[in-house]
């Protein structure tokens, strides 16, 4: 390594340490040896120096790591306090809500204690008012039915009044007697002149329902026929002449009258917008029912509030949301619900349920026709006579049981009708055999049909049952007929 003597540069290659012919031998080595020593030592000096720089550098460090710890300890402090003083908040806040709390609740059980104590007195009030207007009702309806007695006597009266003037009119007409002075003028006027009356509901009864009145509405009735043919005889009589007032007072009591009549009810099941149910067949039922259980035709308001009397749940809502402008009138009424809950959703699931009907091994065939044949006229709504025929004698050959259906596929009938007769008569053969099975035990009866056990299937070609039993089959076709329904639901839709 190179030092200094005195100031200059001692190096271990300094001439004075070698020997005479070492020095002649190698100059240039040794000169090249001590470039590389100089070279060493300023390396030296250089990392001597950058290892001071590092020192200094790690001394910053932990001093500025110490004023860093220092000040997150402050922080720490600081966050711990503040903690503190969230959490003594939080109780304040606790401790204030619970208060609060017991306050409101004390409020609100005194309220409700006064709203007890004011319903208690409405009730009251509201039972005395209402006992009084019970009491006045009371008042009222007897002496409703008082004047009911005492105009029933009167028409009784002018029944035979109306009677005997009846033939003095015919008398005095056949012996050509003016009548001017009685203002009964008995010449006709023309057919033209005579205006449109308005008939009221009384008058539109029918023959046979006529015929079934009671005596004193028929009388009744006979007594405003009269006065209104008087009437139209008449037509100068104005509306304060007494006959003219004598028919407008028993109108409304022979509406009355008719419409306290018993009438025959058709029980017609309720509608509350169920999709299993179609509101076609419904809304028809609703019409026979109006058309049957009523004595004199009804007002389109009548039948309205007729239909409405038969809906339940959210079809009753919907029509009560609906506005009176849009159902003034039965069909307009009709078709609101027609409009809202239509037939889709009844097809869909009608032919879900189709897809799973098959006749039951305790199922007669004419409980099973019935039950099929509800199934498909609800899917095939809509479709012509022919394509329901079609359909409903496919399907009801295949869906019988498996010895039925034997029978009915072997005949192969071409329309519905033959298929369930065809079906019957088995089933009634079936009957039989159990019948003479019953009266004699000992020798049984058999159905002569071939044996399968021993038969293979053509179509899934598997022993014991035949094609026609085949539930794979089956369940191949029913398949086929959901796609192929669904196909045409698809295009119906398109």
């Amino acid at each position: 390594m190179a030092n200094y003597e005195e100031g200059r540069l001692i190096t271990d290659f300094d001439e004075r340490y070698l020997p005479v012919g070492e020095k002649e031998a190698i100059p240039q080595v040794l000169e090249g040896l001590r470039r590389h020593e100089q070279a060493v030592a300023r390396n030296a000096r250089a990392v001597d120096r950058q290892l001071n720089g590092l020192q200094t550098t790690i001394v910053n460090l932990e001093r500025q790591l110490q004023e860093s710890a220092a000040e997150l300890n402050g922080q720490i402090d600081n966050l711990v306090r503040l903690v503190d003083r969230i959490q003594q908040n939080n109780d304040a806040n606790e401790q204030r809500f619970q208060q609060h709390q017991a306050e409101m609740q004390q409020q609100m059980d005194d309220q409700r204690e006064e709203m007890e104590q004011r319903l208690d007195h409405r009730l009251e009030q509201s039972n005395a008012t209402m006992t009084a207007a019970v009491a006045t009702l009371d008042d009222e309806l007897i002496n409703a039915a008082e004047r009911i007695d005492t105009l029933e006597e009167d028409v009784r009266r002018l029944a035979a009044t109306s009677e005997q003037l009846r033939l003095e009119m015919l008398q005095m007409e056949a012996n050509e007697v003016d009548l001017s002075s009685l203002s009964l003028e008995s010449d006709a006027t023309d057919e033209h002149a005579r205006g449109p009356a308005q008939l009221p509901l009384a008058e539109q009864l029918e023959q046979q329902q006529y015929e079934r009145l009671p005596e004193n509405v028929k009388v009744l009735h006979h007594m405003v026929q009269y006065l209104r043919d008087i009437h139209a005889e008449n037509p100068e009589y104005d509306q304060q002449h007494p006959l003219v007032e004598l028919r407008e007072e028993l109108e409304p009591l022979l509406d009355r009258q008719v419409s306290m009549l018993p009438l025959q009810v058709i029980s017609t099941p309720a509608y509350d917008g169920n999709p299993k149910t179609s509101i076609f067949k419904f809304l028809e039922e609703v019409e026979d029912d109006i058309n049957t259980n009523t004595t004199f035709p009804l007002t389109e308001g009548q039948k309205v509030l007729r239909l409405r009397s038969h809906l339940r749940g959210r079809a009753r809502q919907y029509v009560d949301s609906v506005p009176n402008a849009q159902k003034q009138t039965f069909q307009a009424a009709c078709d609101v619900l027609k409009r809202k809950f239509n037939d889709k959703l009844v097809k869909r699931l009608a032919d879900a349920r189709l897809t799973s009907c098959y006749q039951k091994p305790d199922e007669s065939v004419h409980a099973f026709s019935e039950r099929l044949m509800d199934i498909v006229n609800t899917v095939m709504e809509g479709e012509t006579v022919a394509e329901i025929e079609k359909a409903s004698n496919r399907e009801f050959k295949h869906r019988l049981t498996p010895r039925i259906r034997v029978e009915v596929l072997r005949v192969n009938p071409d329309t519905y009708e033959e298929s369930l007769g065809t079906a019957l008569q088995y089933e009634a053969y079936q009957d039989e055999l159990k019948v003479i099975n019953q009266m004699n035990p000992e020798t049984p009866a058999t159905i002569m049909v071939a044996d399968v056990r021993n038969a293979e299937c053509f179509y899934c070609h598997r022993i014991g049952h035949l094609k026609a039993e085949c539930f794979q089959r089956q369940r191949d076709e029913a398949e086929r007929n959901w796609q192929q329904r669904g196909q045409n639901n698809y295009r119906n839709r398109g």
